[in-house]
């Protein structure tokens, strides 16, 4: 499945360039981040928030093709 990933924050710089379209075999958010580990060091090296369709997806949730964005860990006040 193609995915755009849509960085943000920090992770702009990181990557250097604000998204990029991915093809990726994951149809969980865990199996997605295990493969984005695989695919590029600075994934493994970093810490990070996916979420898809506004919302932050985690272990089990299902992915479907289109925008998943890629947050630093953030807090609130």
């Amino acid at each position: 499945m193609d995915l755009k990933l849509r960085y943000h924050g920090r992770l702009i710089e990181l990557f250097g360039k604000p998204e990029e379209i991915i093809s990726v075999r994951s149809e969980t958010a865990d199996s997605l981040r295990k493969e984005l580990e695989a695919m590029d060091v600075r994934f493994r090296e970093s810490v990070f928030l996916l979420a898809q369709h506004h919302k932050i997806i985690t272990r089990d949730d299902t992915l479907t093709a289109g925008d998943v964005d890629v947050f630093p860990p953030f807090s609130g006040g």
